[in-house]
């Protein structure tokens, strides 16, 4: 992939303001989620893909401006729609297609939030990759239960458990000589400096390095630049799977579809 050319926020953002018009004509109705998806990781039409920083600003400010439309339903985990006025005489269609485009996320939702279909396969996915490649790249992976690491070299976690672990051997001497400390967060959403569960992993890995050796690694679907350069900053390493992670138990016809409609869901 080419990288994006560099230019202001501010440009980004008048970018991602074209793109969200244009996406809004053309779909009429679009949860939120599925705007970043569209503009943001798969592109949309010829626009540049605007990371959802920029994107953010300019989804705010074209609701201060009154061009587009958002609203949010009152689930316990409310579907946010956008949309623009309704045109003269396409209300009643607008509001059939509004209710069509939620239900349909609702579906995904209830994938996203079934542990077993997501969090819990991602982690094991995970996991799985590190012991198969652990004798090429030099680990250790004892055996363990994913998500429930609650003690690393005999260290407990006060806050919570890690996700993952294995030791960095001292090739070619058998003794470790760092632990890995994984957290995976299969979440659709970007991480950001500010991301709670960025800082969730930073904090243990905090408490651990204070008894012993580790280095923390965030396995994320994907991150911003600003993540990156943090990573290098302070200290932890990125692992990002470019696509969130679910499980195969979900039928295949179904799970397309639904990629299909709504542009958000990754294989």
């Amino acid at each position: 992939m080419a990288r994006a050319p560099r230019r202001s926020p501010e440009e980004w953002e008048a970018i991602g303001r074209s793109a969200i018009l244009d996406l809004l004509s053309d779909r009429l109705v679009v949860p939120w989620p599925e705007v970043e998806a569209r503009i943001s990781v798969r592109g949309w039409k010829d626009y540049d893909r605007v990371q959802p920083l920029q994107l953010g600003g300019a989804h705010k400010r074209l609701i201060e401006e009154g061009l587009i439309v958002e609203e949010r339903t009152e689930h316990a985990v409310p579907v946010t729609t956008v949309r623009m006025p309704f045109p003269p005489g396409r209300k009643r269609e607008m509001e059939r297609l509004r209710g069509e485009r939620r239900k349909q996320y609702r579906l995904y939702l209830s994938w996203a939030q079934d542990s077993t279909l997501c969090g819990t396969h991602a982690e094991q996915v995970v996991l799985s990759s590190a012991q198969e490649a652990a004798s090429a790249a030099g680990l250790w992976v004892p055996p363990q239960r994913v998500g429930r690491v609650h003690e690393v070299n005999g260290v407990p976690i006060s806050r919570g458990p890690l996700d993952v672990f294995a030791h960095v051997l001292a090739v070619p001497q058998p003794q470790a000589d760092a632990t890995l400390v994984i957290e995976v967060k299969n979440l659709h959403a970007w991480v950001y400096p500010w991301t709670s569960e960025l800082w969730e992993l930073l904090v243990k890995a905090a408490e651990l390095t204070e008894r012993t050796l580790v280095v923390p690694v965030l396995a994320c679907v994907r991150a911003g630049y600003q993540t990156n350069q943090m990573a290098k900053d302070v200290g932890f390493l990125g692992c990002y799977m470019g696509k969130q992670v679910f499980s195969p138990a979900i039928a295949s016809a179904e799970f397309s579809a639904m990629g299909t409609a709504q542009g958000s869901v990754d294989s």
